[in-house]
């Protein structure tokens, strides 16, 4: 009788719960999709773009659930794969009841929006600093922006204000 480990079986691992493939992707290449728009966790994202080129995509869309710890280097090296990805000159951050929205206007031919649905507004500032700081995503694109619009696009006294006041 062979004893057979099931955290190791054909190539797959159990990490956390969950089952992860040891070996690296086989890149699938989707020649004719422009538009691409997620919404989801992070790691589900970067399973799926590790897995793919688009080499015309002109418009990508991005919503993450909160999460304390943003890794998307997968995606970093997805963006770097499309001809058309520009680096953007300017940057929108918006911040509403439930969400941080971060646009980077012409970052394609469209726009790139990422946002990051949280509350309370402190963890919206927290994920902002968060993704600002990581070493993945924006960091391709934030040495290129000249121009940040900051705004807050619901609430014309933000919940962030109180927060600070109370902090203190």
């Amino acid at each position: 009788m062979a004893y057979v480990d099931q955290g190791e079986v054909a190539g797959w691992r159990r990490t956390c719960g969950e089952v992860q493939d040891s070996r690296p992707p086989i890149r699938s290449v989707l020649p004719l999709l422009t538009y691409f728009k997620f919404k989801g966790a992070s790691k589900y994202l970067e399973n799926l773009v590790a897995r793919i080129d688009a080499p015309l995509l002109d418009s990508l869309g991005i919503t993450f659930f909160h999460k304390l710890i943003f890794d998307t280097s997968q995606l970093v090296q997805f963006v770097s794969r499309i001809p058309n990805v520009k680096a953007p000159l300017e940057a929108h951050v918006a911040f509403s009841y439930d969400s941080i929205l971060v646009t980077l206007p012409r970052a394609f031919p469209g726009r790139l929006p990422l946002e990051i649905l949280c509350r309370p507004s402190n963890w919206q500032l927290l994920s902002l600093a968060q993704v600002c700081s990581s070493s993945s995503f924006p960091q391709f694109f934030i040495p290129a922006v000249e121009h940040l619009y900051i705004s807050d696009t619901v609430d014309p006294h933000p919940d962030w204000e109180d927060d600070i006041e109370n902090d203190q």
